[in-house]
């Protein structure tokens, strides 16, 4: 549970735009508790989570797969999102326990 993670894990920041504080968690401190099988959305063109980031994340994990949204941004529209829904499906039958 997210809500339960150590301190350690979490710092302040604040938002440069609006001076808003806000926490935030190292997520690799906690992706890697989780063992079971990932699979992680990509657009090339995300301006907000750039693919190195993503592709650091899929080491962190025991077991990851990337798919790279050629053309999309941050979220997938159109015949984009139609994929993820198909590849997302297919992941969880396949990972059925």
């Amino acid at each position: 549970n997210w809500r339960k993670s150590p301190v350690s894990h979490w710092s302040e920041s604040t938002d440069a735009n609006n001076g808003s504080t806000y926490i935030v968690e190292d997520a690799f401190n906690v992706i890697t508790r989780f063992h079971g099988p990932v699979l992680i959305f990509n657009g090339d063109e995300d301006k907000y989570v750039p693919l190195k980031y993503t592709k650091e994340a899929a080491e962190a994990y025991d077991n990851a797969e990337i798919i790279v949204m050629e053309g999309s941004g941050h979220g997938f529209k159109g015949a984009a999102r139609l994929k993820v829904k198909e590849k997302m499906v297919e992941f969880i039958r396949e990972n059925e326990r």
